[in-house]
């Protein structure tokens, strides 16, 4: 990146501060399929994947069972104690709604105001519990405020007991 001004914009928070803040819930795995019933294919794969564990570990998982969903999804890890996930990968129709960089990036760094107001505790209850989230209402983005997000959150393991992945999906209708 040879213009340090794009570099800038490319990390740059994108929250519009007078946005009014998403809806963020948390569900009991049992309540989830019926409280989110777009979701039920990913939420019934999640449910058979975690077998007798309260989360299922992101080895039980196969790119392919996620046909259909590829382009609505978009994959975070967590790094270190913060409940702060740092995105790895988005599909194109999530690019496309949301139009900004998330690869790489974590919630504080996109919406820093919104991640201590809402985000912070709503992941915390998902990484501590094993919960499924919702978030909805409208993208508190700049430029992006018309449009209306439902995206999902599946909690992951890693290989250890603790949540460590999220898989987000955006209703398929939203898109």
């Amino acid at each position: 990146m040879d213009d340090p001004q794009r570099f800038e914009d490319l990390v740059a928070p994108v929250e519009d501060l007078t946005a009014a803040p998403l809806t963020v819930q948390c569900f009991v795995p049992e309540e989830a399929r019926d409280a989110l019933p777009e979701f039920a294919a990913l939420i019934d794969l999640w449910l058979e994947r975690r077998g007798s564990a309260g989360v299922p570990d992101w080895n039980d998982v196969d790119f392919t069972d996620f046909r259909s969903w590829h382009a609505y999804i978009l994959l975070s890890k967590f790094e270190g104690a913060e409940p702060d996930p740092r995105f790895r990968l988005a599909g194109e129709k999530v690019a496309e709604v949301l139009q900004f960089e998330t690869q790489g990036r974590r919630i504080s760094d996109l919406a820093p105001q919104f991640y201590e107001l809402q985000f912070r505790d709503h992941f915390h209850k998902i990484r501590e519990h094993g919960l499924i989230g919702l978030t909805s209402g409208k993208l508190p983005a700049k430029g992006r405020g018309h449009v209306t997000l439902r995206i999902l959150e599946l909690p992951f393991r890693d290989g250890g007991s603790a949540v460590e992945r999220l898989l987000h999906a955006q209703a398929k209708e939203t898109a």
